[in-house]
């Protein structure tokens, strides 16, 4: 059977209707996968995980906090923090994530002020199904946020956030700190002081066994090449004409 003109055009149109459908799902495919990002596990610590041995332990009261500095080199997806606790206290204490100037920086607002400078916060009670028994408890609670390359704290405390409980952490004498991080405090040194950060004294000056254990899980996002504004333009530029002219073709 022989086809005349106009039954040939729209055979030829069918085809170029599936092979231009064919190419857009093309582009699309390439544009989302540009725009997605892979992720990494992380897991970032203080110090080396020492014994959950409970005492002897720094006190988290209404007039002492503790933190502690990390760095990011890349960008990171928070998802939990927490750290090593003695647990089994009534009530909560918050946490909350601080963006420092340097490395070594305290934040910038007096311990008081948290609220206003706070990236992100959470208030939780530690569980500690072990706590008849003397023995501490790693804990971690939820806690989502996006960090850029740079340098912050995790602080814990109580009387800020709706927080009004108390704990401690532990510091046994295998836990120990680890290279490039540092930890300070919020407190009142006397009577006269006022309440202010400072840097938490090595193990031997406070005459404990260890420094505490802070933990934050989440994702690295993993750098990928970002596609040129040209490269952009051109892929908006034919999935917009092809569609166009798929839409033509349709109504003809």
């Amino acid at each position: 059977m022989q086809l005349n003109q106009a039954e040939i055009e729209a055979v030829n149109n069918l085809k170029f209707q599936g092979k231009l459908r064919l190419q857009i799902a093309v582009f699309t495919a390439i544009a989302v996968t540009i725009s997605s990002q892979p992720v990494t596990g992380l897991t970032l610590e203080s110090s080396k995980l020492g014994s959950l041995s409970g005492l002897p332990g720094i006190s988290i009261v209404p007039d002492q906090f503790l933190g502690w500095r990390f760095q990011v080199d890349n960008a990171i997806q928070v998802e939990d923090i927490g750290g090593h606790f003695t647990g089994g206290f009534t009530s909560n204490i918050f946490g909350t994530i601080v963006s420092l100037s340097s490395p070594n920086a305290f934040p910038q607002e007096n311990p008081l002020s948290l609220e206003k400078i706070s990236l992100a916060s959470t208030t939780f009670s530690v569980i500690n199904n072990n706590d008849i028994n003397d023995t501490s408890v790693v804990f971690l609670t939820p806690l989502s946020i996006t960090l850029k390359p740079g340098n912050y704290a995790l602080i814990f405390g109580t009387g800020l956030f709706g927080a009004v409980g108390s704990d401690a952490m532990p510091v046994p004498r295998n836990q120990t700190i680890l290279p490039n991080t540092s930890f300070f405090f919020g407190g009142v040194a006397d009577s006269n002081s006022l309440f202010s950060w400072k840097e938490l004294p090595s193990p031997q000056v406070r005459g404990d066994d260890g420094d505490p254990y802070f933990l934050i899980k989440g994702n690295i996002v993993s750098s990928i090449p970002e596609p040129s504004s040209i490269d952009s333009l051109l892929i908006l530029g034919f999935l917009g004409v092809s569609s166009a002219l798929l839409h033509r073709l349709q109504k003809n």
